[in-house]
Parts: structure tokens; C-alpha cells; sequence
């Protein structure tokens, strides 16, 4: 997910968000996030917990670095 121009946020966003989430929960094996903002992070460290894939966020200058990781 690249979240770098992640501007402003809304429930319905969240929700499909969720929705997506439970219909491919157990094909989910990796997930990318890019993104410069403190708070991206801060939800990372807490939904790897959650989730049954691995999570990992990358800095937004990192983006090849998150791309080559998730062909592995």
C-alpha cells in the first residue's frame, strides 16, 4: 500500500478497508506499506499483530526496497 499521499481519512474508507480484509484474510502473506508519516508506522507495529501476514512498513524514499521485498 503505498500511503505516501494519504491525505484525510473516513469511516467508509475504513470499513471497505475491513470488508477487503476479511474476504482475503487467509490468502493475505505479505503486505507493504510505504509511507512518511509517523502514525502509518505507529499502526503498522500494532496491526502486524492482528493480521496473519507479514507486515512491514518502509520509509517512502524506500519504495524499491518494499516492492523487491514483497517478490521474495
Amino acid at each position: 500500500m503505498d500511503l505516501i499521499e494519504l491525505e484525510g481519512w473516513t469511516w467508509r474508507a475504513a470499513w471497505d478497508d475491513f470488508a477487503f480484509g476479511i474476504k482475503y484474510w487467509k490468502n493475505l502473506k505479505k503486505i507493504s506499506i510505504l509511507g512518511d508519516k509517523r502514525w502509518i508506522k505507529l499502526s503498522v507495529t500494532v496491526s502486524h499483530k492482528l493480521i496473519p501476514a507479514e507486515v512491514r512498513f518502509f520509509d517512502s524514499y524506500r519504495k524499491k526496497e518494499a516492492l523487491d521485498w514483497l517478490k521474495c
